[in-house]
């Protein structure tokens, strides 16, 4: 029951991130690595787009909570991984999309 409870804590901070990022605009949020070389008039798209993988991961921890609740399996950790590497693989295409590559190392012209 204590691992339901962690879990939402953790889905809610992971919404709570996605908020922050994805609506609020807030890119402070992002290692400022990530966002090195974008122009300012991508600064929106690129928060969406981050907002909107980490909002996956949070929702991924969301159902693998009900999901564990209710079963004998721990099946729900398989959702979580599928939703971790789709949320992470959007954002690193987004990095790579609008930063040029993952550290900021190659410089946009």
């Amino acid at each position: 029951m204590e691992e339901f409870f962690i879990g939402n804590l953790c889905c809610f901070m992971t919404l709570y991130l996605a908020y922050c990022i994805g609506i609020k605009h807030k890119i402070g949020f992002v290692h400022r690595y990530h966002y090195t070389n974008i122009q300012q008039d991508n600064i929106i798209p690129f928060c969406k787009v981050m907002g909107l993988g980490t909002c996956i991961m949070g929702f991924g921890l969301l159902i693998r909570s009900y999901v564990n609740l209710f079963s004998i399996h721990y099946s729900g950790d398989y959702l979580l991984l599928g939703s971790v590497i789709i949320g992470f693989g959007i954002q690193l295409i987004c990095i790579i999309k609008y930063n040029g590559s993952i550290f900021g190392l190659i410089r946009r012209k």
